[in-house]
């Protein structure tokens, strides 16, 4: 599936919780501010990038399978030894749920393959200029 229009409207209303080292949550929006205890985390980081391996190219797919994919992704990662936190989107009175990692210092371009690789449509990116997030789309 390609993103829609439609599509794209549903990812700028997530939410983009992520849990914090310590059990704080922080939460991500399209076109705001990454939050300063987001970016105290990342420390020196370049770039934070929003990474799922769930419900390639949004179809939605059984918790189990969604749970299986997301263990393929850290442990794809894990090699990496990059900083990586844990997180939700959501959009709010909507059932949908979704796990994603954030993921700090990777190459835009590592995570373009890592996009693909999952059949991911977009990703959420912040780089150490802007510190807006921002949807990119594949």
């Amino acid at each position: 599936m390609s993103a829609t229009p439609a599509l794209l409207d549903l990812y700028r209303a997530t939410h983009y919780d992520v849990r914090m080292p310590g059990g704080k949550r922080v939460t991500l929006r399209i076109g705001d501010q990454i939050p300063r205890a987001l970016l105290d985390w990342a420390k020196d980081a370049r770039s934070l990038v929003i990474v799922s391996a769930s419900n390639p190219e949004s179809r939605a797919l059984p918790v189990v399978e969604n749970r299986q994919r997301m263990r393929a992704l850290l442990d794809r990662l894990s090699v990496s030894r990059k900083q990586i936190l844990a997180g939700v989107g959501h959009i709010p009175g909507q059932g949908w749920r979704e796990s994603f990692l954030v993921i700090a210092g990777i190459a835009i371009q590592e995570a373009d393959l890592l996009a693909v690789e999952f059949g991911q449509n977009a990703t959420v990116v912040a780089d150490g200029h802007s510190h807006v997030a921002r949807l990119r789309i594949y």
